[in-house]
């Protein structure tokens, strides 16, 4: 890591806690105490917390700083995409590279369990701007005045053997947010619902759930006299 210009490394230890290690020292920065329930998901849960120390609309990082930024299926989440963008670019250096990624159609098993997710209870959206196209992708870095865009799709399909494990499925990802404000006496009777009518999907080779994926690179400009006088 270190000889790719990574200036610091953490490492989760499980219940020993952390390891954060750079090029002079390391230090073990030890877990809390507590008692596990469900361990799924730990490492989201992790990087989570860790995360939501930094505010991505106010970065509090010096303007030209990094060579490279990454914001992994994270931008719908921002109250205001607009301003997190320029917070992004503020902070790198010139001709530095932001990548970010983000869902895109949803497939029908996705229709299947959030469709029935709101005919049982209400749920609070965690979403604040879909961005479920590579236009509105694409549209968003260049209103934040990217001058170089890139934007890639990638298709991926998973087969689940049975419907009772696509349910499973579901408390490992973002759909577990929605399905933990279902209230208690009502989630039997949601599973039994979506896994009946998930049969309905079934395959020779088990239940398909196709995902689509955008991923845009944004390069911000160059060097020019301008930005040297602003550094220098």
């Amino acid at each position: 890591f270190f000889k790719k210009g990574v200036k610091c490394v953490i490492i989760t230890l499980g219940e020993k806690g952390a390891a954060v290690i750079t090029k002079e020292n390391s230090e073990i920065v030890p877990a809390y105490k507590v008692e596990a329930i469900d361990t799924t998901a730990a490492g989201d849960s992790f990087i989570g917390a860790l995360s939501s120390t930094i505010d991505a609309e106010n970065l509090n990082f010096p303007s030209h700083h990094f060579d490279a930024l990454f914001c992994g299926f994270g931008l719908f989440f921002l109250p205001s995409i607009a301003r997190a963008l320029s917070e992004f670019k503020r902070v790198l250096k010139p001709g530095g590279k932001l990548a970010v990624s983000t869902w895109g159609e949803k497939s029908s098993l996705n229709f299947l369990i959030n469709e029935e997710i709101d005919k049982t209870s209400v749920t609070r959206h965690l979403i604040a701007t879909p961005l479920w196209s590579e236009e509105e992708l694409s549209r968003q870095l260049q209103e934040a005045s990217f001058p170089y865009i890139k934007i890639t799709e990638e298709r991926k399909s998973f087969s689940h053997p049975t419907a009772e494990e696509w349910w499973s499925s579901l408390w490992s990802h973002a759909t577990r947010a929605k399905l933990e404000q279902i209230p208690p006496n009502l989630l039997p009777s949601l599973r039994e619902k979506v896994i009946r009518t998930a049969q309905s999907f079934m395959t020779p080779n088990g239940l398909i759930e196709d995902l689509q994926v955008f991923y845009g690179i944004a390069t911000k400009e160059p060097f020019s006299n301008k930005t040297r006088l602003q550094l220098f």
